[in-house]
């Protein structure tokens, strides 16, 4: 894990940082990881289905897209202003379109209606209204590699029966899948919100990194002990 330097640290240790930060590697770590899922799927006799992994924003980058083992598809936030190209036309010379698009032009372009679909989120079934649209390419990240934008419309909600509405923030998803339905991405997509409460529970009501050892081995094995019994117990 790369390490931030602190309020007195110097031009050339931020310098350093920086520099160290482009390189991305925490996505570097989870490539690594991904690759190995991968192999340990084959190995399993699971060499003819696909890896439908949902990411959060912060691998929304070149080296994670550019890395991603074959036969593993992703599922990732990305930005409102990311650019996108659609594919140029038939005899162009390009191969994207000279002008590009937001995902957040899409979401208020009256003209593209948006999809009602039912997705079981927070315990329910919800109605989520969403748009779709085929054929993106993100040459910033992905270059060539063909993709799909989903945006999905503000869900209101209530914090009490008789409390007024609020909006959850929209979401803008990329993803590599170009077979599954738009609902299975989606649903993809929103069941990844149980990892958050995973953590949350573990840190904040099992102690996960709270716990005073020394000793070398002692460091890897208590969080991995704790998160095992959290896991026996769900």
């Amino acid at each position: 894990m790369l390490k931030k330097p602190g309020r007195k640290a110097d031009a050339q240790e931020i310098a350093r940082y920086k520099a160290e930060s482009r390189k991305r590697p925490s996505s570097r770590m989870a490539l690594d990881r991904l690759r190995q899922l991968r192999e340990d799927f084959d190995a399993a006799g699971a060499a003819d289905k696909d890896l439908l992994v949902a990411l959060d924003g912060g691998f929304c980058n070149r080296v994670f897209f550019g890395g991603v083992p074959q036969r593993v598809e992703l599922v990732v936030r990305c930005r409102k202003d990311a650019k996108l190209h659609s594919g140029a036309q038939p005899g162009d010379r390009r191969f994207y379109s000279k002008d590009s698009f937001a995902p957040e032009s899409v979401r208020t372009d009256e003209g593209r209606p948006y999809t009602s679909g039912c997705f079981f989120h927070g315990g329910d079934w919800r109605q989520i209204r969403y748009k779709e649209v085929t054929g993106v390419f993100w040459p910033h990240g992905a270059r060539r590699r063909p993709l799909r934008l989903i945006i999905l419309a503000p869900t209101p909600y209530r914090n009490s029966p008789n409390g007024r509405t609020n909006y959850r923030q929209p979401a803008y998803i990329l993803t590599t899948d170009l077979k599954r339905s738009a609902c299975q991405i989606i649903q993809c997509y929103l069941d990844r919100w149980q990892i958050e409460v995973n953590h949350r529970e573990e840190k904040s009501q099992f102690g996960v990194g709270d716990a005073q050892v020394r000793n070398a081995k002692s460091v890897p094995r208590q969080p991995a002990f704790v998160v095992a019994v959290y896991a026996m117990m769900l």
